[in-house]
């Protein structure tokens, strides 16, 4: 079975790989960007697909099934069912970086006039890693 973490471990590579070619002028400018579009947007579907599983092992909740009741996106479903369990826990900064990275997704995947860099990717790893560490936690 697919592992979703294998996500944020290709976005790291990718973002590394992207580091030192870009250094040594490897990488061509005319698909970095799309190369720091991709680490973002992979970085939110390792978080996306470990909470789903996450809900689904801890609360039996299918956030598909949720989503369709709602009548809402599987993403902004996501959104909220984190956002009662982050209140419930006390750690209401995890949702918020749930949102944080799920705009940076989106701004990646759909917002062709703002530019994506390596800040931007980095800081979309970092997020992942810190939301999967606290999800491990709880």
């Amino acid at each position: 079975m697919f592992e979703p973490k294998d996500f944020l471990e290709l976005s790291k590579d990718l973002f590394d790989t992207i580091a030192s070619k870009s250094d040594k002028g490897l990488v061509p400018n005319d698909y970095r960007e799309a190369l720091l579009r991709t680490v973002a947007g992979r970085a939110y579907y390792a978080v996306y697909l470990t909470c789903r599983e996450w809900l689904w092992d801890r609360f039996e909740i299918d956030l598909n099934d949720e989503a369709e009741k709602r009548g809402k996106s599987v993403h902004k479903t996501l959104v909220e069912i984190m956002y009662d369990i982050s209140k419930k826990v006390g750690r209401m900064y995890l949702v918020d970086q749930i949102k944080d990275l799920k705009r940076k997704r989106i701004l990646s995947d759909y917002d062709l006039k703002v530019q994506i860099d390596e800040r931007d990717a980095e800081y979309s790893i970092e997020i992942a890693e810190s939301i999967l560490e606290d999800l491990r936690r709880l």
